[in-house]
C-alpha cells in the first residue's frame, strides 16, 4: 500500500520542476544540468534524468530519487520529505503512513487552528485604525508586505477569537493547547484571549511554511503592559528549534551561503522589505 503510494506519488510530480526551484537547469543530451544546490562549484555537476526521476551529484558522489533530494535539501527526514511533496502534489498521504496517526491528527488540527486564528488576526487589522496606521505608517509596510507575513490584531474583545475559533468548531482543549488562549477561574468567562489588543506576527514552521505559534506586539505606551508576548511551547512549537522567518528566508540563506541574524521579528519583516531576505531572528533568549 505504502509503496504503491510512493512510486504514484513521484510520478504525479516532475523531478526537473522541482529540483529547478532550488538550482537552474539546462538540457544537456537526454538530462539536465545544473550547479549543484548543496555546494559551491564554478562547473555544473549536478544531473537529472525526468526519464529515471533520479538525480546524481557528480561533485560528491551521491544521487538518489526526488524524496532523497527533499530529504537532503530540506533537511528533513523521510516522512516529512513524503509529506512536503504531497502537499505539492494534492494528495492526501495514507492514515496508515508513518508515525502515529493520533499525533499525525493532532498536529494537522494545531496547523488548521493556528491557520483560523491567523485569518482572524488579519481582518482584525483591516477593520481597527489603530493597528492599521501602527503597521502601515509608523512601521512603513507596505500592503505587498503585510498581506505576505500575514499581519494582523488580536481584536479588543478578551475572548474575541476564543469565541471565533469555536464557532469554527475547534475544541476548548485544542484552542488551549495552542496557546492562542488560556483558562481563567474568575468572571463569566472560562478561557481569555492571550493576544488582545496586540498587533500579530505568525511564526511558520520552517520546512512547510504552516503557523505554528504568534508574537504579539502591545499598541498601549504603559510600562506595565510587556511589550511582547509570545506564543507558549505546543506539540507544533518549540522555540530552541524555531528561527522566525526561516522559511521565507532558507531560499535566499542557501544561495548566498550567509545568514544575518537579528533581534525582533519587526526587524525580519523589514530587512526582507528592504531586500535583504536571507534575515531570521531567534524566537527566545537563548540561541
Amino acid at each position: 500500500m505504502n509503496d504503491r503510494f510512493l512510486e504514484d506519488l513521484k510520478d504525479r510530480l516532475d523531478i526537473r520542476d522541482i529540483v529547478n526551484r532550488y538550482t537552474p537547469l539546462k538540457k544537456s543530451g537526454k538530462n539536465w544540468m545544473g550547479k549543484s544546490p548543496f555546494r559551491r562549484e564554478r562547473t555544473p555537476s549536478f544531473s537529472v534524468s525526468p526519464e529515471r526521476n533520479l538525480w546524481y551529484d557528480f561533485g560528491a558522489s551521491e544521487g538518489g530519487d526526488l524524496i532523497r533530494f527533499i530529504e537532503k535539501i530540506e533537511n528533513m527526514s523521510f516522512n516529512e520529505a513524503v509529506e512536503f511533496l504531497a502537499q505539492i502534489a494534492g494528495v492526501e498521504v495514507p492514515q496508515n503512513f508513518g508515525g502515529d496517526p493520533k499525533s499525525k491528527e493532532k498536529k494537522s488540527d494545531l496547523y488548521a487552528l493556528h491557520q483560523a486564528a491567523a485569518d482572524f488576526f488579519a481582518a482584525q487589522l483591516q477593520t481597527t485604525p489603530q493597528a492599521k496606521e501602527y503597521v502601515s505608517q509608523q512601521r512603513k509596510f507596505s500592503p505587498e508586505t503585510i498581506a505576505s507575513w500575514q499581519l494582523g490584531y488580536g481584536g479588543e474583545q478578551a475572548d474575541g477569537l476564543t469565541q471565533h475559533l469555536l464557532k469554527q468548531g475547534f475544541k476548548h482543549h485544542e484552542i488551549t493547547e495552542s496557546g492562542v488562549a488560556f483558562d481563567r477561574n474568575f468572571g463569566d468567562k472560562t478561557m481569555k484571549d492571550r493576544f488582545t489588543q496586540r498587533v500579530m506576527i505568525p511564526i511558520r514552521e520552517p520546512k512547510n511554511g504552516k503557523i505554528i505559534a504568534f508574537s504579539g506586539r502591545t499598541l498601549s505606551q504603559t510600562k506595565k503592559v510587556a511589550k511582547y508576548v509570545n506564543s507558549p511551547e505546543n506539540p507544533v512549537y518549540h522555540k530552541s528549534a524555531t528561527l522566525f522567518g526561516l522559511y521565507e528566508a532558507k531560499q535566499a540563506i542557501r544561495k548566498r551561503d550567509s545568514v544575518i541574524i537579528v533581534e525582533g521579528n519587526f526587524d525580519v519583516v523589514s530587512a526582507h522589505a528592504a531586500g535583504i531576505t536571507h534575515t531570521v531572528a531567534t524566537c527566545g533568549t537563548s540561541l
